[in-house]
């Protein structure tokens, strides 16, 4: 029975039951795994312990699996399970196995294909093992089985296996990594142990290769591509794989599980065989002897037919070729919507989902006439299928895809079935007692159902404001006039409130991802909670789509570090998704990184082929504008309107964006141009100085905290205090802070709160950063209001930083990474940083002991991520320590100032001051001092050193 605990979060040092922490190994979805020391044992452990805030159930009945499959097995190559736990949390302890993974061993350079083979003859021993014991892995994958110091690989991880004695699980749907699951596993048919061959087969390969089988990283295109092709010969790849060996690997990944070794012990036979040197030529050798004549025959005959088909095809392919050069450049999307058109016919699913992106967000007849007949077959698929766990399964993918590709006509359109698959798959998960997918299919059905309340509402509103709006045209009493208009007003205001009411009683309700992601996009809700709606979604689900658009909240908010992050996530596991990579371009422009930009933007011209791609062209313009490339400006604004023009759809508000940026182009003052226009297009070409002049003139609040963000920020670097324009933007600040009652304003203008006290310091700001004064109270009120989200204690852990609380800052991270997981490195990066300086500044104990720890820490951060704040903490040590002034020297040449934060700034300028003053370079410590006491004027020691300096080059 299933009881919901309590989070547990270990440290190193912590004591868990009869446990030592000692490190953290790994983390999954469901958990966190420790190495520990077993004080009973007397020896290293691996303690997995679960996490309450995110299983379920249904994580539950998987943790139970794991323990099970494990407490029956026993062989040299799998773990061994030695304790099992439920309090104070759910927890087992298994063999603690030091050495590295397969995925690290394939990519050593000394590793040979000898050892590659060995290494899978003893795993496949061992998949036999776990398969007579009736155990199914489910899951094998290199990162799964890890090679001990004594060469020895172990078999790990088994939180997806299945007993196949026992009744079939109605819970389990596609789980494992997607790459290594055979096709008859997605096809949602039931895994056996020819799947676990499968997988063990596609390990293989990648060990042979370095490549997968099939790399195609859009899962519905990687899906096709397992199902129905055969993957390139690993010798093709890999010129030194042996004839015998490549038969084994390609038996093992055949399409059809007939055609896979019938049990992993005669995979391991044939393996051992090719260690042993037994060729398959020798086994053959009397069988092809006694037929040789026949042998030449065939080889003639196919000779014969590989010249005929060269002097048949090869002019055609020459003419096609030629032909192929002559369409224009512009129908090169109709080709390419019909490739992919024809080889997702048979993926319903994936079907619809390029529907989408050849569409956009139009809904045109075309999409209707192509997307009905997709929908009605899956609803006939459903009624055909025998399986439960399929019919579920197909059931949810249905509705959460119409959900993500926002077609929300569909949700109420009864020609796409929305209602009807959610009644039948909520059938059948009550009926087979699945209660998560009760609650997912319950959750579906309350959007439904306020879509439908909505609909009615609108279409009420509309019938209501043509009989108001005709009442106010044949008023001819100016008074009459005014007070129909104000009545009008006072409708609109109620039917927006009984809207939001009723959102908000279905975000009670609900607590599916894909019922927060459509609830997010209802016009009632932007700027009204979509960031929260959003935040939720993407904490429940990991579907590449849910960071695109989270990543496209942030973006089009301007809090670009986010955005890029999190549509960096979506293309990692989708790297065709056309709006992470244009959302991306939009922050790197901004950030003058023009060679990425243009890397995307390349990517966007070449592969993109739905509906509104003059976007691509308007972005190149604003690409070229930013660099001051005014005549490829203009070209690539040539090329916007050619397409728009000739594409077979045409993009709404295209004419006006054109314009804007036609004006832009001709005349460097824009007189032509609205003010508010103007700023915009000020901002996002990087004119920060003449968007500042016009703050005022936009309504767009958010950018207006973006600009005044950005100019503190580049007065900063020209160490200009600016302090009446900082005064103007937290005024801003407060304002919105204390009057908005929406989550995103006050959600957005928190963030700039901090921002913005991170941009100064001095004796003029104490009243702001005095935690017991009423600016900083109002602050933590504002985060407790705003729930635990992970920006709350993030931004906060900002301030701490910039005021050298650094014990703070790790603890504020602590908590913040936990609410992020996908933010999670990010975090950890950052907290990292400052537990590096807690070690050089403010750890009491032993000082040499403290300073090797604090170089450890930021070493690491440069090796593994290139931090470069890491740079500057290292060259502060190697100066004040006397420990290298050379290799103080090489960190604080790794660091460009401009890139840096006013936090980082200010550290740098001063620790490379006290360099300069110790190679006697006196005049460059005076001007790196000075400078940072124009933005910290009240550091007493940097006055001091100041002083120092002075005297020193006068002597």
């Amino acid at each position: 029975m299933y009881t919901q605990k309590k989070n547990i979060q270990l440290y190193p040092g912590q004591q868990f039951e009869h446990y030592h922490i000692d490190s953290v190994v790994g983390e999954g979805a469901m958990g966190i795994v420790y190495k520990a020391y077993d004080s009973k044992r007397q020896l290293h452990v691996a303690l997995k312990v679960l996490q309450a805030d995110f299983i379920g159930e249904k994580q539950h009945r998987q943790f139970v699996r794991e323990v099970k499959a494990i407490a029956k097995l026993h062989h040299r190559n799998i773990v061994k399970l030695f304790d099992v736990g439920t309090h104070p949390t759910y927890y087992f302890t298994m063999e603690y196995v030091a050495g590295k993974t397969l995925e690290e061993v394939i990519h050593d350079k000394d590793v040979t294909i000898h050892t590659i083979t060995q290494i899978i003859h003893k795993v496949s021993l061992a998949l036999y093992h776990a398969h007579v014991k009736g155990i199914i892995h489910g899951d094998i994958k290199p990162q799964n089985i890890v090679i001990d110091n004594n060469h020895e690989p172990k078999m790990m991880d088994f939180g997806l296996a299945k007993n196949r004695k026992s009744h079939h699980d109605c819970t389990q749907i596609l789980q494992g990594t997607p790459a290594y699951l055979s096709p008859e596993q997605l096809q949602h048919k039931a895994a056996n142990k020819r799947s676990d061959i499968y997988s063990l087969g596609v390990t293989l390969y990648y060990a042979l290769t370095k490549q997968l089988p099939f790399v195609e990283k859009n899962y519905a295109a990687l899906f096709y591509q397992i199902v129905n092709r055969d993957p390139q010969k690993p010798s093709e790849i890999n010129a030194e794989i042996s004839v015998d060996l490549e038969k084994i690997c390609l038996k093992c990944i055949q399409r059809s599980p007939q055609s896979r070794y019938a049990n992993a012990k005669f995979l391991a036979r044939d393996l051992q065989e090719f260690i042993a040197g037994k060729s398959f030529l020798q086994k053959l050798t009397s069988k092809m002897c006694s037929a040789t004549l026949l042998f030449l025959a065939e080889l003639l005959l196919v000779c014969g037919l590989v010249v005929l088909i060269f002097l048949c095809y090869f002019p055609q392919k020459q003419e096609g070729k030629k032909s192929s050069q002559a369409v224009n450049e512009y129908k090169w999307d109709d080709g390419k919507w019909k490739y992919l058109s024809s080889s997702y016919r048979k993926d319903h699913i994936g079907h619809f989902i390029i529907l989408s992106r050849r569409y956009g967000a139009q809904l045109p007849q075309e999409w209707i006439n192509e997307a009905l007949p997709i929908a009605t077959e899956i609803y006939r698929t459903l009624q055909k299928l025998n399986s439960p766990v399929a019919a579920i399964n197909l059931a949810e993918q249905y509705l959460q895809t119409v959900i993500e590709i926002q077609r929300s006509e569909f949700i109420v359109d009864e020609s796409f079935y929305f209602a009807a698959i959610c009644a039948y798959g909520l059938k059948k998960a009550k009926k087979y007692g699945v209660s998560d997918y009760v609650k997912k299919f319950e959750d579906l059905q309350h959007i439904h159902d306020l879509h439908i309340k909505l609909r009615n509402i609108n279409i009420r509103d509309q019938q209501e404001h043509s009989k108001r709006q005709q009442a106010i045209d044949n008023a001819v009493d100016p008074l009459t006039k005014k007070d129909l208009q104000r009545k009008w007003s006072i409708f609109k205001a109620n039917s927006l409130a009984i809207k939001k009411e009723l959102i908000s009683k279905v975000i009670s309700q609900v607590s599916e991802a894909h019922a927060y992601l459509q609830l997010a996009f209802f016009n009632e809700t932007h700027n009204w909670q979509q960031e929260k709606l959003l935040l939720r979604a993407i904490f429940l689900s990991d579907s590449y789509s849910f960071y695109e658009k989270l990543g496209e909240y942030y973006i089009r908010n301007y809090l670009y570090e986010e955005g890029i992050f999190l549509c960096e996530q979506a293309l990692q596991k989708n790297p065709y998704s056309f709006v992470a990579r244009y959302n991306i371009v939009q922050a790197l422009i901004f950030y003058k990184d023009y060679s990425a930009a243009f890397y995307h933007l390349d990517f966007l011209e070449k592969n993109f082929f739905g509906v509104g791609k003059e976007v691509v062209f308007l972005e190149k313009v604003r690409f070229f504008v930013a660099q001051k490339k005014i005549k490829q400006a203009q070209q690539a604004l040539d090329n916007a309107k050619k397409w728009h023009e000739k594409a077979f759809r045409k993009m709404g508000g295209f004419n006006e964006r054109y314009q804007q940026w036609q004006k832009f182009i001709e005349n460097t003052q824009h007189p032509d141009l609205r003010a508010q226009d103007r700023v915009r297009l000020y901002y996002l070409t990087g004119k920060i100085e003449k968007a500042y002049v016009l703050v005022n003139k936009t309504y767009d609040t958010f950018l207006q905290l973006a600009i005044y963000y950005e100019i503190l920020c580049k007065k900063a670097h020209e160490f200009d205090p600016a302090h009446e324009i900082w005064h103007k933007a937290y005024a801003l600040v407060e304002k919105l802070i204390k009057s908005a009652k929406n989550f995103d304003v006050r959600a957005i203008a928190y963030r700039y709160a901090f921002l913005l006290l991170t941009t100064r310091q001095g004796a003029k700001y104490d009243a702001y950063f005095d935690l017991e004064k009423p600016n900083m109270k109002s602050l933590l009120r504002v985060k407790d209001e705003l729930g635990k989200y992970h920006f709350t204690e993030l931004y906060l852990a900002r301030f701490a930083r910039h005021v050298g609380n650094h014990e703070e800052v790790v603890t504020l991270c602590q908590q913040a990474q936990y609410v992020a997981p996908w933010y999670k490195k990010q975090i950890q990066i950052f907290q990292k940083n400052s537990l590096a300086r807690w070690f050089n500044y403010q750890a009491s104990g032993d000082q040499k002991y403290n300073v090797d720890v604090a170089i450890k820490l930021a070493t690491e951060l440069i090796d593994n991520h290139n931090y470069i704040p890491a740079h500057i903490l290292l060259g502060f040590i190697y100066t004040h320590k006397s420990i290298d002034e050379s290799k103080a020297q090489y960190h604080f040449s790794q660091v460009k100032p401009h890139t840096l934060s006013v936090t980082n700034l200010l550290d740098f300028y001063h620790d490379y001051a006290h360099l300069h003053a110790k190679q006697h370079r006196y005049d460059e410590a005076i001007f790196y001092m000075e400078n940072y006491l124009k933005l910290s004027p009240d550091f007493i020691f940097a006055r001091e050193a100041l002083q120092n300096f002075r005297k020193k080059r006068g002597k």
